[in-house]
């Protein structure tokens, strides 16, 4: 599998705002992710990240938090051998 989360703003405006993700699979809390974005740019963690968490084999859910309202999410799935894919996004 090929996993991407970005995370974003909808609107370009504004200072930096640091963004918090919360991981989580079968047996709880897994990790914190913590960073600083520019409104014009995104966090995107990819199949790397996910790789040092040690997981294998399991879902993992998020949280994300701001302290701006427009924070989103978008996430993408792709299994190399079979070419399926699948996406999620948030409101």
């Amino acid at each position: 599998f090929k996993s991407n989360l970005g995370i974003c703003f909808s609107s370009d405006k504004g200072p930096n705002e640091r963004v918090s993700i919360d991981f989580y699979g079968r047996n709880g809390f897994v990790k914190t992710f913590k960073q600083s974005i520019n409104p014009k740019s995104s966090i995107i963690l990819d199949n790397l990240f996910f790789k040092k968490l040690k997981i294998k084999n399991e879902f993992l859910w998020f949280v994300a938090r701001s302290n701006r309202p427009d924070l989103t999410a978008n996430s993408f799935h792709y299994h190399n051998k079979t070419g399926n894919a699948s996406g999620e996004h948030s409101f």
